[in-house]
């Protein structure tokens, strides 16, 4: 088995693009962005029996960019690194005709990953 790492990013900060008045990227679209490219070199190359593994820290693990690589042609599998402390929540329920208020950002807090780890 090989771990090759490649297709690297220059990723600039709020601050730059602010100065140059361009919208900002976050590191997640730009990591979106990047296994779509990956997915179509692999589907291009005539390899698509390699399974592809992202690693990365916690900024990775949101639901958008985890969404996003399963619904790829080849699904990517994401290793987000988390403390045993990490607060999960489900995503969050959609807003009800006639609510008030603003929509809630998460959803019903999942059981903590020692207690998981426990059972």
């Amino acid at each position: 088995m090989w771990a090759l790492p490649f297709l690297t990013v220059l990723a600039p900060s709020r601050r730059c693009h602010k100065a140059r008045s361009r919208r900002h990227k976050t590191i997640t679209d730009w990591a979106r962005q990047i296994d779509e490219i990956r997915c179509c070199v692999s589907c291009a190359a005539g390899c698509p029996t390699w399974s592809w593994v992202v690693v990365g820290d916690r900024i990775y693990t949101t639901l958008r960019l985890l969404a996003a690589c399963q619904r790829m042609v080849l699904p990517i599998t994401v290793l987000p690194r988390l403390h045993l402390d990490a607060i999960l929540h489900d995503p969050s329920l959609p807003r009800v005709p006639g609510q008030r208020g603003q929509p809630r950002r998460v959803g019903v807090r999942q059981s903590s990953l020692q207690a998981v780890l426990a059972r």
